[in-house]
């Protein structure tokens, strides 16, 4: 447990891990606030490592809150917020650990990104909302189950996906909200090829409370299958 605050010389991190440094490491019930770099980064490495219940706020280079080029720990019940870009970046092609009960809001892009090609796993009870861009976008082509996710009130669409494939959609919500509007639930790309995609149980643009509908549910460009 700790709390770190109110480090704004350019490129200051607070958690950096990399090579056999990260392995057997765990960053658990710490508090981060107004950092000028990345709060947590992780390089590469064939070991274990755990961020769990921590809350990371502010950065004040341009940057991601959490940049992860190592997928395979455990992150879980983290707060990601007001960051200068990405609430939490995953960029390593692999397959995920253990990626539960997380929330990115209110960051100056988007709230959770793909940035590698690859990556297989699951993803659990992430509540990504408010978010300046997309809630999610997805570049590459992946094998992701979303279980419980919820997207609102993000930049249209919350959902962004190019060249993904293999996407499953468990009990997942996504809505605009009564202050910001998401035109669009899903969305993709002009000439992207989009495949297998599949919703279980899901709900778009229910209006109930803060939560308001979109104008379309699901809109794919041209060539979008």
């Amino acid at each position: 447990h700790c709390s770190i605050h109110d480090c704004t010389v350019a490129s200051s991190l607070v958690f950096n891990m990399s090579g056999s440094a990260a392995s057997g490491v765990t960053i658990r019930g710490c508090v981060t606030f107004n950092v000028a770099n990345i709060h947590f980064q992780v390089a590469a490495t064939s070991g274990t490592w755990i961020v769990d219940g921590n809350l990371f706020v502010r950065c004040t280079d341009s940057v991601a809150t959490a940049f992860l080029s190592d997928v395979g720990g455990t992150f879980t019940n983290n707060v990601m917020a007001g960051a200068a870009q990405q609430g939490l970046v995953l960029a390593e092609a692999n397959t995920l650990g253990t990626y539960t009960g997380n929330t990115s809001h209110g960051n100056a892009d988007v709230g959770l990104r793909f940035n590698s090609t690859v990556l297989n796993g699951t993803i659990s009870n992430f509540v990504i909302w408010r978010n300046t861009s997309n809630g999610m976008y997805a570049a590459l082509g992946m094998n992701i189950t979303f279980d419980n996710v919820t997207w609102f009130g993000n930049g249209s669409p919350n959902i962004a996906v190019n060249h993904g494939n293999s996407f499953l959609f468990k009990n997942c919500t996504s809505n605009g909200d009564t202050t910001f509007a998401t035109a669009t639930g899903v969305g993709g790309g002009t000439n992207q090829v989009h495949s297998n995609f599949i919703f279980e149980g899901c709900s778009f643009g229910v209006a109930g409370g803060i939560k308001a509908a979109h104008t379309q549910d699901i809109s794919m460009a041209a060539v979008g299958f």
